[in-house]
């Protein structure tokens, strides 16, 4: 049975540490195939500070084109409400013809948020997660997090935690990428400073060719 990420985000635009991380999830967790889900209304963010959706779908389809094992979907254009984690892992099992297992990739900062979230509860009693967490990074808040939600490890293997009271899980990847982020680039462009490095070649194109984020 071949395990699916689900790597939901802005990606405003998509850089290459969110690349690193997809492959990582493959080499490490060994995910089968990872899916890009562009937010279409992200729920903790301005919206009028976000690129448009179809800009950043264009973004996503060019960097991915290299890579079999990767993919995009469009799936939130036309949602007219916030784009909820629960909801896209609902919408994803409900489409699902195979017993494939799901997992959410998300950032170590951004999953200690978690009790922010839409209805977080139901969240980590349901849905398997990948947690990006870079080396060197502190994960003792993460540990407490975990163990005060219901997770536990087995042995000393600490980058694998089970539900104890449900099925699904939570691993911690800690395969080395890129300390990026979208705001930085969007900054080094507005700047006129180097930013190219840090993003595909089809996708430092593309923001030229439309003049994005000047």
């Amino acid at each position: 049975m071949a395990d699916i990420g689900l790597f939901g985000g802005t990606f405003d635009p998509v850089h290459n540490g969110h690349l690193q991380c997809a492959a990582a999830a493959i080499a490490e967790a060994e995910i089968a195939h990872v899916i890009f889900i562009p937010s279409a209304r992200p729920p903790h963010k301005n919206q009028k500070s976000v690129c448009n959706f179809e800009h950043r779908l264009a973004m996503l389809e060019r960097a991915v084109e290299k890579c079999q094992q990767f993919s995009v979907s469009d799936v939130e254009r036309k949602r007219s409400y916030p784009s909820y984690t629960i909801d896209t892992w609902n919408l994803f099992r409900q489409n699902e013809t195979t017993s494939a297992n799901h997992f959410f990739i998300i950032g170590c900062d951004a999953f200690l948020d978690i009790k922010s979230w839409y209805r977080w509860q139901t969240v980590l009693a349901r849905i398997n997660f990948i947690i990006v967490v870079r080396p060197g990074y502190d994960t003792s808040g993460l540990q407490i997090l975990l163990d005060q939600t219901g997770f536990c490890t087995t042995g000393h293997v600490i980058t694998d935690w089970y539900n104890r009271n449900g099925k699904n899980t939570i691993k911690l990847l800690t395969t080395e990428t890129d300390d990026i982020s979208s705001t930085q680039i969007r900054r080094l462009i507005r700047q006129n400073q180097p930013w190219t490095h840090l993003v595909d070649a089809q996708v430092g194109s593309y923001i030229r060719e439309k003049s994005l984020y000047r």
